[in-house]
């Protein structure tokens, strides 16, 4: 009785038309409790987005034969911008954006995002009366800083999630949404923990203003 129940699932899961599942993706603020307020850079922040962040049209790799005749876009360049102004507004003196990767702004740090990759795996898992849909996601970015024209700081950032969510073809959307939510919340999270709290953005401002002062 299971097993013609789970195949019944499967062949309704199969039979389906061809259709389109855009998942959605928002942007997150949870990492902004982990600044450290004693990291606050007393600077200005200009920053740029590569033109791989401006739109990411990626549709999602599917395991197995279920629901294989549909496909599920996705585009978390918005997500990822937005998480990311989130997270610099609140750890400098001030917040400039360009859609110019190539203006740099004087006596500022000079933040540049670039999209190294990015992927999100979608599978179904039969059950007795609903399937499930499983997602993946991974993400990894670039962050570039300068300072009057100098690198002063390079890494990279790189976050994954996972997500499951109960039901039909449908469902693969809303897990890949989730699942992306979560790589792109701990993505961000490296940036905090690897750019901001370190202090040596700080630390090298601080260097700067003393040499130019010099000794007495």
């Amino acid at each position: 009785m299971k097993l013609s129940k789970a195949l019944v699932l499967g062949s309704m899961l199969l039979s389906v038309g061809a259709c389109s599942y855009p998942a959605s993706v928002a942007s997150v603020s949870s990492p902004l409790g982990e600044i450290r307020t004693d990291r606050h850079v007393d600077a200005p922040a200009h920053i740029t987005f590569g033109q791989s962040l401006q739109s990411m049209n990626y549709e999602a790799d599917l395991d197995g034969i279920v629901c294989t005749a549909h496909n599920f876009p996705v585009d978390p360049s918005a997500a990822i911008r937005g998480s990311i102004l989130q997270v610099v507004e609140n750890s400098f003196s001030n917040l400039n954006i360009s859609p110019l990767s190539n203006l740099y702004m004087p006596d500022s740090f000079n933040l540049k995002f670039d999209l190294v990759s990015f992927r999100a795996n979608l599978g179904f898992n039969s059950g007795y009366w609903t399937g499930t849909a499983v997602a993946d996601s991974e993400l990894v970015l670039r962050v570039t800083v300068h300072y009057e024209g100098a690198e002063v700081y390079r890494t990279t950032l790189v976050g994954n999630g996972n997500h499951r969510t109960k039901g039909g073809c449908d469902a693969g959307a809303q897990a890949i949404g989730r699942a992306t939510e979560k790589a792109v919340a701990r993505t961000v999270e490296s940036l905090v923990y690897k750019v901001i709290n370190t202090g040596e953005l700080q630390e090298y401002l601080d260097d700067l203003k003393t040499s130019e002062i010099g000794p007495k």
